[in-house]
């Protein structure tokens, strides 16, 4: 991490940037925290607005960019903030000239993993056909 203290919401959070910290392809990330400021607006399920702060932002060795969303639970806007968080990355690829990208990484599906990926794109493959939310 590029920070020497890790602050987590949950085992989870910490178990997966344990694995990022062993990734060869990962060459530096943080965990996102409300202190940081580093949120994406979203509109609620309510229509009301709201802001959403992804757990990990992480740059890999090809200088791809992507921000991990781990959960634990399902939550009522989950998907708004996912849907959402596709977007700005779309837009940040495009208004940067870097390719960012996202994951939404579900406990239950790293809970099957008898071993963690070795690396992040192997973990990419791995998650990206079972992205329902």
């Amino acid at each position: 991490s590029v920070f020497n203290i890790l602050c987590a919401d949950s085992q989870f959070e910490i178990e997966f940037a344990q694995f990022l910290d062993n990734s060869n392809d990962v060459v530096s990330y943080f965990k996102n925290d409300i202190q940081l400021q580093n949120y994406i607006e979203y509109i609620k399920h309510d229509g009301s607005s709201g802001v959403y702060y992804p757990d990990f932002y992480i740059k890999l060795k090809n200088n791809n960019r992507w921000i991990v969303e781990t959960k634990g639970a399902s939550e009522l806007n989950a998907k708004r903030k996912y849907d959402r968080l596709k977007i700005w990355c779309e837009n940040a690829s495009r208004e940067s000239n870097l390719n960012w990208d996202n994951l939404f990484v579900r406990q239950e599906i790293w809970n099957k993993f008898n071993n963690p990926p070795n690396n992040f794109d192997d973990l990419v493959k791995l998650i990206i056909n079972q992205q329902i939310i």
